[in-house]
């Protein structure tokens, strides 16, 4: 008998290795489903010239786990297969992204592999040898793949994404405004990293570049770990989102603007996170970040789907990339983005970007959640339809009203209601029929607040006992009151409290803070009652309500019902259309673009160096087509450069523009121009030390040079140099641009011509479709003979931006 389990042994083992691909199979198998990859032949067509195996490799991952193929493709990208007959054949791939198997924290994709491995040998081993082979590893030549092909039907429209633009990391330039900590890695310069959590939210935050600016401010006390402190953020000041780039180099220098503007975004979504930083691993709750993005930047609640529920998984996901929008997955220990989808047969294939600056980003199979490594999805985020004031400003027509909708969602806006406010007294009412005048303010939706049929009268607002502890479960008014010394809080209750608690609490600084003004635990009252509460120590203050009920131990048939809410002796707020505007009119740039060299051979720039070691030459691996290249390296007492064969005369509001690639060391890359025909050229802009691995759209605006015949020269200046390191240039153009005033931001502006003298406090009020969104945060004009000021109503908000 003890001789069975080493016979079982080698009966699994034999077992296995009959099942086992070889390397030339694997080689057979890749090189055909390159040809048919709707991606892979995209970029064929593109690039005039296929992608190429240049390499393969065997990983063993874990010790007792199922190797993978590793395949490396030329002239960039990558194919992860299975080495088992009995799971599907390729795993993940990329055909533009490199591939790195470090085994360090911050590298998702690595953790992500090892994790799959494991459970594909943990799924193998419980079949043992009666799992079947799966049937795409009998496919020839000449038999379909995957399902379906290009012709098929497989092909522009059968992928979507990837969304993101942005490669962005956790290291330096994103973790500029992070706590310094002395044993943090060398790539993250003396602080911590910023953590994946925020690094996900940023680069999805970045996609729909929103908000223009935030509200409110928190402070998060950071006591866990080796690194502690107080970090608070102001969320009020506008987020420049103009100013950050797709990509930065860790190891070089970048534009301070550039580093300001997206270090400024990933350390406030640290604080609205409650980020934990350390020095190897920066960590936070995608949930937590989920309502801190709700509360402070202007974004509709997040949809949370855990991976035991496949159906609902991926149809959450699909949905939101059929919309455009990219969502957040989770593995353990991780968060990244998903932002495509591609259906090969019956098999999904979704985009994933690690934040790990584009390295391994690619499509990989989810086949079954159950059995993959991802284990939930954060969906839905996506910009609330609200207008933020930007200001004001007199014009012949009136007083103009500016404002900003998000980017990724102004199709959707029909009408935009300008509203005025009106101030009301005497007896206030809510007879809890629906949520209206107070809202659902909770963090979680477990157990939370509800409209039930049992109330004092008709309906009324209920809260079931019970909740998570950590969570907070509220009602606050949507609008404020002004109590008098005569003002009285009346409603109807029922109650039945264990542990848990119900309280009322009042807030005079517009939500930031509440204070309990009446509360009640550990009681029963199983009948209706009238609770009163007077309201004198609010007198004269523009004042919310909240009704809040905290969690403990509870009665399984206890909880809070409320009805019949009234504010005796009361003043408060309605809201009236002045104006609705039903044309959306903006300011923004508008350009104009003449088409100088599509870089598919020298003509209208020539190669003028005086050395042709290393020189520029026409290079098939362009952003479209061809691209000019200069390979890293050359002559130190040489020049290496491209000028225009004939002169440019631009006008004040002119740019040069081109896509571009770099990889740069010690050595450089210039634009220069010249004035004199040829005879000087003068520096107008470089780069060194620095990374560009995608390509990217690079504009230098010509206005020192209106109405000047120009030439334009591209220069590499030789030094210590990458290997592989180089420029790539394609694309080249002058835009001619109006309205460089609004570049940044479009800005949405009407005029009104009817308001009264004195103060008068505005809103905005969203429609799409005929649905009515919620109403924008007030602001406050002064109408004066003198002239118009305006100002956010609250004084927490950022301050009043002209926007000319």
């Amino acid at each position: 008998m003890k001789k069975m389990p080493w016979i079982f042994c080698l009966i699994c083992t034999a077992c296995v290795q009959a099942q086992h691909v070889s390397e030339s199979e694997v080689r057979t198998y890749a090189g055909l489903w390159l040809r048919r990859n709707p991606l892979s032949v995209r970029y064929q067509e593109k690039q005039i010239l296929p992608l190429a195996i240049r390499s393969i490799e065997l990983a063993q991952l874990g010790q007792l786990h199922l190797p993978l193929y590793i395949i490396h493709l030329h002239p960039r990208g990558y194919v992860v297969m299975n080495s088992d007959r009995r799971l599907k054949p390729v795993l993940c791939f990329s055909i533009s992204g490199d591939v790195n198997l470090e085994d360090r924290e911050n590298n998702a994709f690595y953790h992500l592999l090892v994790i799959q491995s494991e459970k594909n040998t943990q799924r193998l081993s419980s079949k043992l040898s009666n799992a079947p082979v799966s049937p795409q590893w009998n496919a020839r030549p000449g038999v379909r793949l995957m399902g379906e092909t290009v012709g098929d039907g497989f092909g522009e429209d059968g992928v979507i994404g990837p969304l993101l633009g942005t490669s962005w990391d956790q290291s330096n330039h994103y973790n500029e405004y992070c706590p310094l900590a002395p044993d943090a890695s060398d790539e993250c310069d003396g602080r911590v990293p910023v953590g994946c959590v925020a690094t996900a939210f940023a680069q999805v935050m970045k996609y729909h570049e929103w908000p223009y600016w935030g509200t409110g401010s928190m402070t998060h006390e950071d006591i866990e770990g080796t690194v502690t402190g107080t970090h608070t953020a102001a969320f009020s000041d506008p987020y420049e989102w103009w100013n950050m780039q797709n990509e930065y180099y860790a190891w070089g220098i970048e534009p301070e603007e550039a580093a300001d503007a997206v270090s400024e975004l990933m350390y406030e979504l640290g604080v609205a996170a409650k980020m934990d930083y350390e020095n190897e691993l920066s960590t936070a709750s995608p949930e937590e970040l989920g309502l801190g993005i709700q509360k402070h930047f202007y974004y509709e609640p997040l949809t949370h789907t855990e991976s035991s529920d496949f159906d609902q998984f991926v149809n959450s996901v699909l949905e939101d990339l059929a919309d455009q929008r990219p969502c957040i997955a989770s593995i353990p220990g991780h968060s990244l983005v998903i932002d495509g989808h591609m259906k090969q047969g019956q098999d999904n294939y979704f985009h994933i970007n690690y934040g790990f600056s584009g390295q391994n980003d690619g499509w990989y199979l989810l086949d079954n959640v159950q059995n993959e490594p991802i284990t939930d999805v954060f969906t839905g985020i996506r910009p609330m339809l609200t207008a933020l004031h930007l200001g004001t400003e007199y014009t012949t027509n009136g007083i103009e009203l500016r404002w900003a909708l998000p980017k990724t969602r102004s199709r959707e806006v029909t009408q935009i209601d300008v509203l005025k406010q009106n101030t009301v007294v005497g007896t206030w009412k809510d007879e809890a029929e629906h949520f209206s005048t107070f809202e659902v303010t909770s963090t979680s939706d477990y157990k939370d607040w509800s409209v039930s049929s049992t109330g004092y009268v008709g309906n009324c607002y209920h809260k079931p006992g019970g909740g998570y502890t950590n969570r907070e479960y509220h009602l606050t008014s949507a609008s404020p009151f002004r109590p008098t010394s005569e003002t009285r809080l009346t409603f109807r209750a029922r109650y039945v409290l264990g542990e848990d608690g119900f309280s009322v609490r009042v807030s005079h600084d517009n939500g930031s803070s509440f204070s309990s003004v009446w509360s009640v635990s550990d009681s029963s009252q199983d009948d209706w009652t009238e609770v009163q509460i007077p309201l004198e120590a609010f007198s004269h203050q523009d004042v919310l309500i909240r009704f809040e009920y905290m969690p403990g131990n509870y009665y399984a048939h206890g909880g809070v019902w409320i009805d019949d809410i009234q504010l005796v002796s009361a003043q408060w707020y309605d809201w009236s259309v002045i104006r609705e505007v039903s044309e959306l009119m903006t300011y923004q740039e508008e350009s104009t673009t003449s088409i100088l060299d599509h870089a598919e051979h020298f003509g209208t720039f020539e190669v003028t160096s005086t050395s042709d070691y290393e020189d520029w030459s026409v290079s098939s691996t362009g952003y479209n087509g061809n691209c000019f290249y200069k390979p890293g390296g050359g002559y130190g007492n040489r020049q290496y450069h491209l000028t225009s064969t004939s002169a440019f005369r631009p006008g004040r509001d002119t740019r040069l523009a081109f896509k571009a690639r770099y990889l740069l060391s010690e050595d450089a890359f210039r634009v220069l121009i010249s004035i004199d025909n040829g005879s000087s050229f003068l520096p107008l802009w470089s780069a060194s030390n620095t990374f560009r691995k995608n390509w990217t759209e690079i504009q230098i605006p010509l206005e020192a040079f209106s109405e000047q015949d120009i030439r334009i020269r591209f220069e590499y200046l030789p030094g210590n140099y990458y290997p592989d390191g180089g420029i790539w240039i394609d694309e080249i153009r002058l835009i001619d641009v109006t309205g460089t005033d609004h570049f940044k931001y479009p800005v949405y502006h009407t005029s009104l011509g009817n308001l009264p003298e004195g103060i008068n406090i505005l809103a905005y009020q969203v429609v799409s479709d005929g649905q009515i969104h919620s109403r924008s945060e007030a602001f406050s004009i002064d109408v004066s003979p003198a002239g118009a000021i305006s100002s956010p109503y609250f004084p927490h908000h950022a301050p009043d931006t002209d926007a000319r």
